[in-house]
């Protein structure tokens, strides 16, 4: 970590001349402003420039590094480590591995806590507040796949026997994916129950007569109730 100052007129050229001096991207560094540009005695005697205090992550490099780290400790080699940024996401491909299972752990709970853990580490390095989605070798691809076509065949044997379906406790991103898949199919609503780690999702049949998303809740009688999410 890198901390500069620098002068000047206007602070958009002043950030554009740092990018371009250190060759990093806007997820590479934060700035403050520490005094604007103030004109003098008619625009001409007491000029003072606009001064930028600017904190330089390198945050792609220190992604890698730590990735490194923690698999130079687990005795892992990573051939490949692709990091991606978007508009909402930084998407992080560790691919080439030669123990995949090391990094995701049982039904992808270590790969979460990596995730994670990521995010909480390089918070303050990461602008506009962005996620670290983090794969391995496509594990999470080849997991959301599997889950959108058991989702699929689970809904329609909802609405064929006209019974409900409790899947198993999942992550809030399985849920997600879960709610994705039966949101266009009328005949089903979904609903979370549990608290935590225990929620679960039912594929309830509504008989074509869609109400959208619903969770349980307690009433004051201890009651379990449904409430439009």
């Amino acid at each position: 970590m890198t901390t500069i100052e620098r002068h000047g007129k206007n602070i958009n050229d002043i950030i554009n001349q740092v990018k371009k001096e250190f060759n990093i991207t806007d997820e590479d560094f934060s700035y403050e402003i520490i005094q604007e540009y103030k004109k003098g005695f008619l625009g001409v005697l007491g000029n003072k420039n606009a001064i930028i205090k600017f904190t330089i992550h390198k945050l792609k490099q220190n992604i890698i590094d730590y990735l490194r780290e923690l698999a130079l400790y687990a005795q892992v080699t990573i051939d490949e480590i692709d990091i991606q940024i978007d508009e909402d996401y930084i998407q992080v491909q560790i691919n080439k591995v030669s123990d995949p299972g090391f990094f995701i752990g049982k039904d992808g709970k270590f790969l979460h806590s990596l995730q994670y853990l990521l995010n909480q580490t390089f918070s303050q390095e990461i602008a506009d507040k962005k996620s670290i989605l983090l794969d391995i070798e496509g594990y999470k691809e080849r997991q959301e796949q599997n889950l959108i076509r058991r989702v699929q065949h689970l809904a329609e044997q909802a609405i064929k026997t006209k019974r409900n379906i409790t899947l198993e406790p999942m992550v809030s991103s399985q849920r997600r994916i879960v709610h994705q898949t039966v949101k266009d199919i009328e005949e089903i609503r979904t609903m979370t129950i549990g608290e935590g780690a225990h929620k679960r999702i039912v594929l309830s049949p509504s008989k074509g007569n869609k109400t959208g998303v619903r969770k349980f809740y307690k009433n004051k009688n201890n009651n379990s109730q449904a409430q439009e999410s």
